[in-house]
């Protein structure tokens, strides 16, 4: 079952539960810090379960994000930012058409 946070204008939050159990999320946030990025967004806070995975939990809350957003005028560009080591992120990732475009090389320390 998924739900959402509120009714989203921009902003969201949406969670996957198993019998009332959050076992995935995934955040959609607008950038606002300058007028001339407006109309970029991020996904932020994406993840399920390890005992949950490869279930269809994540490209669920993906493609129900994704049904969201393709209302929203101003969104011309999304954002996910993730480790280069996740591969199987990165693959669903690319199954929604999302493709890379750099690398932080100490992204994390």
């Amino acid at each position: 079952m998924l739900k959402c946070n509120n009714t989203p204008k921009s902003d969201f939050v949406l969670g996957v539960f198993q019998q009332n159990q959050l076992i995935g999320m995934i955040g959609f946030k607008r950038e606002v810090r300058k007028s001339s990025l407006r109309h970029k967004a991020n996904f932020w806070g994406f993840f399920v379960l390890p005992s949950f995975r490869n279930q269809g939990a994540g490209s669920k809350l993906i493609q129900d994000a994704l049904t969201i957003i393709k209302n929203y005028k101003w969104c011309e560009m999304i954002r996910i930012v993730l480790s280069s080591e996740d591969l199987a992120v990165k693959h669903l990732a690319t199954k929604f058409g999302f493709t890379s475009y750099g690398l932080e090389k100490t992204a994390e320390k």
